[in-house]
């Protein structure tokens, strides 16, 4: 497929509905000293964790809502609460504010990013800092060490001089993801972009607002990211300032400050309600709201405090809307129960979730604050005279809806169809009311087009191995197969649902055709290997009655019976040949083959056999080889690998010829020319050819040895290694051949005179 291809069908799918980065990777939370929430129920339970830390961290949950992972930003525990392979000394700080957030990587299902930052900049210790790592990053793989997870990468430098401020928020494409942090004694923003490709190194970069720096306590306080991403607001601790700014999803930029220096005393805490309208602050104590609605100089005039706590530090969303509070001071958090209320509507609840036996102190888990996104506004489809189902992104807690769908009509199902008879544009909105009181209202303007005609091929079927063209007609300027052809027609050879997608501006209609396979199953199997002797049964596609075969035998039936050889099958289904063919082996490629032989009395008959497993003598042998020297009728029984038998029988006849015991029982090597040799009389006389004959002293130790026939011919002269032997009895052993190709193997023993 084309790149063209590729984002005309992403343009397909996100004309439907709208993006969500989030499932239910929120949902888990460690934090503070032993403590945990999991929002998988309602309402929310205390968990209890192995984290200790006294400010920020971070925690991970897949799609599902199971734990993942989590960090202080110096250690890193995996889901069953230990700690993770490689999984420590990282540079955050237990004493950052916003020590760590973790970011998964796009496109992957086992990598993600943590990014950390140091306490008090970055300044190490002997230079009167409390830190030494500034803003790092590591990446987890929850794939190593057999599913516990491993830390892969670790700290490697991204800004030495970083405040304890960190966030990320999910970028407009809805796929890749910035990541913010402010760096110290300057004014600068850094923003980091993670794609599917990694981490980009290199950030955008803006100076604006106020200066950090001063004393330590100005690193301190948190930075947030609104749900739908159009605002960033941080507090300075140290110097009680509040900054807000406008941020842009599709480049990074940071721009439009304003900044109330001064404005809350100790502020530390910060965090948006869930529609952005509303800005929440705390300085450890007390908990303040800011109108965002207004202008700038009535902004600072609304700062409202809406509670008087003790020990209040982090603010965070939570995934029922809801925003949390820590309390230093007791094992409960506070609860925003309607964020986007204006002053007391807000409904704050004091202590009103139990963590116990856990404690907050002063950190809540940071996240990609694109998680906690208010509800939008999703359609199936956009087309005229058509059912269109809308529905929300998020429905969990709902307790009734109004939905306005522009055209005078209206409904209160969740999940309502509707009906627009023409084309036109219409803006959609929808109020939605929650269980604990929150409301919230989406708003979407969506074009209504006119549905282009298509039709295409109908269901059909194709022979294997071969290729059928499938068409659309359609009045429709882009159109798409998912095979990926952007054309009208498309060719396939497998059977499927092939799926044609065309498109008239908003409006997306498909049809789908089936393809059916027409395959011969056939059950012949493998080519093999049988006996010689032996026969099998090869069979066509038994399950399917019409298809018709011809044989390489002339034999029309679904199966034929045969013995080694090659054979050749036809196939035939609704005029889709098919032709196979098959290789039946033997077994044994040869049969023993002796023939029938006379030897000369006295003479052996030695007879090898090979390429067999096993070998039955009748005379009661049982390996590969047999010595005879009688008359008799003999034969033998073999097996071969696969345990097929073969067998045959020869005859050997002895008869009277030569002596080949013509040896002296001694002889006199004195170099008389008489006797002087040992060999036998029918060597002498050329009757006889040796091939090998050996002498052994009385000791048993080889004097005189030889392999051919030339050698053998000569004999022995009483000499071992240039040396007389001495006199005395001596054993000797020969074999060869006679010249009419006789067999004979002879020993004996003789004297050595002199």
């Amino acid at each position: 497929m084309t790149l063209i291809n590729y984002r005309f069908l992403f343009l397909l799918l996100i004309c439907y509905t709208n993006y969500s980065l989030a499932q239910k990777e929120s949902h888990r939370w460690v934090f503070g000293e032993l403590a945990g929430i999991d929002f998988n129920f309602t309402p929310p339970q205390p968990t209890l964790y192995n984290l200790t830390t006294q400010e920020g961290t971070a925690s991970i949950a897949d799609s599902n809502g199971n734990l993942l992972f989590y960090t202080n930003g110096i250690t890193v525990w995996n889901k069953d609460n230990n700690i993770m392979l490689n999984g420590d000394s990282l540079l955050g700080h237990s004493s950052s504010t916003q020590s760590a957030v973790i970011v998964p990587w796009p496109g992957s299902d086992s990598l993600y990013h943590i990014f950390a930052v140091s306490a008090e900049g970055g300044i190490p210790i002997v230079l009167g800092g409390n830190g030494f790592g500034g803003m790092t990053h590591s990446i987890v793989d929850i794939s190593g060490d057999m599913g516990q997870g491993e830390v892969t990468n670790k700290n490697d430098t991204l800004l030495e001089l970083s405040t304890e401020k960190i966030t990320a928020v999910l970028h407009e494409n809805q796929k890749d993801i910035w990541v913010i942090a402010h760096g110290w004694l300057s004014d600068t923003f850094y923003v980091y972009k993670v794609t599917e490709q990694g981490l980009n190194k290199t950030p955008l970069k803006t100076s604006i607002g106020l200066t950090h720096d001063g004393a330590t306590q100005n690193t301190r306080g948190y930075l947030k990211v609104a749900p739908n991403g159009d605002k960033l607001a941080l507090a300075i601790h140290g110097s009680g300032s509040i900054e807000l700014f406008d941020f842009d999803t599709e480049t990074g930029t940071i721009s439009n400050p304003l900044s109330f220096p001064g404005a809350i005393s100790g502020a530390y805490g910060i965090e948006f309600s869930t529609n952005s309208s509303k800005l929440y602050v705390s300085n450890l104590n007390d908990i303040f709201q800011l109108n965002l609605a207004l202008d700038s100089a009535s902004m600072i005039d609304s700062i409202k405090t809406i509670a008087t706590t003790v020990g209040t530090g982090a603010l965070q969303l939570g995934p029922d809307r809801r925003i949390y509070a820590t309390n230093h001071t007791v094992d409960a958090l506070h609860i925003i129960n309607n964020p986007n209320g204006l002053g007391n509507a807000c409904n704050f609840q004091n202590n009103g979730l139990s963590i116990a036996p856990g404690k907050g102190r002063l950190g809540l888990p940071n996240f990609i604050q694109s998680y906690f996104t208010p509800p939008t506004i999703l359609i199936s489809n956009l087309c005229s005279n058509q059912n269109i189902k809308f529905t929300i992104s998020d429905t969990i807690g709902i307790d009734s809806v109004y939905w306005d769908f522009g055209d005078t009509t209206n409904s209160i199902e969740v999940y309502p169809i509707h009906f627009y008879d023409k084309a036109d544009t219409y803006t959609v909105s929808v109020d939605v009311f929650y269980s604990n009181s929150q409301e919230e209202h989406a708003i979407r303007t969506i074009i209504i087009d006119t549905p282009p005609s298509l039709s295409v091929t109908s269901d059909t079927s194709v022979c294997k191995g071969q290729n059928i063209t499938l068409e659309m007609t359609t009045d429709a300027s882009k159109f798409v197969w998912s095979t990926g052809d952007s054309t009208l027609q498309t060719s396939v050879n497998d059977s499927g649902d092939y799926i044609a997608t065309v498109m008239n501006g908003n409006c997306i209609i498909r049809d789908t055709t089936h393809v059916s396979l027409l395959a011969i199953l056939l059950n012949v199997g493998f080519d093999t290997t049988i006996c010689q002797e032996d026969s099998i049964t090869l069979y066509g596609d038994t399950t399917n009655p019409s298809v018709l075969y011809e044989w390489s035998t002339g034999s029309t039936s679904s199966q034929i019976i045969v013995t080694p050889g090659v054979y050749i099958l036809n196939s035939t289904l609704n005029s889709c040949l098919q032709t196979d063919s098959f290789i039946i082996n033997s077994s044994l490629t040869h049969k023993p083959n002796i023939k029938d032989t006379i030897i000369c009395k006295g003479l052996m008959y030695f007879v090898e056999l090979s390429g067999y497993t096993k070998y039955a003598w009748s005379t009661g042998g049982a390996n590969s080889t047999v010595t005879l020297s009688t008359t008799g009728l003999y034969s033998v029984l073999v097996h071969d690998s696969m345990g097929c038998l073969s067998s045959d029988s020869f005859l050997l006849e002895t008869e009277t010829c030569l002596n080949t015991n013509s040896l002296p029982n001694s002889f006199t090597p004195n170099q008389d020319n008489l006797n002087d040799f040992f060999l036998p009389e029918e060597v002498k006389i050329g009757k006889l050819n040796l091939d090998e004959f050996y002498i052994f002293n009385r000791w048993g130790e080889l004097v005189f040895e030889c392999k051919d026939n030339f050698s053998c011919n000569q004999g022995w002269n009483g000499v071992h290694q240039g040396e007389i032997c001495p006199i005395g009895a001596y054993l000797y052993e020969y074999s060869g051949h006679s010249l009419s190709g006789e067999y004979f193997i002879q020993s004996g023993s003789f004297m050595l005179i002199r």
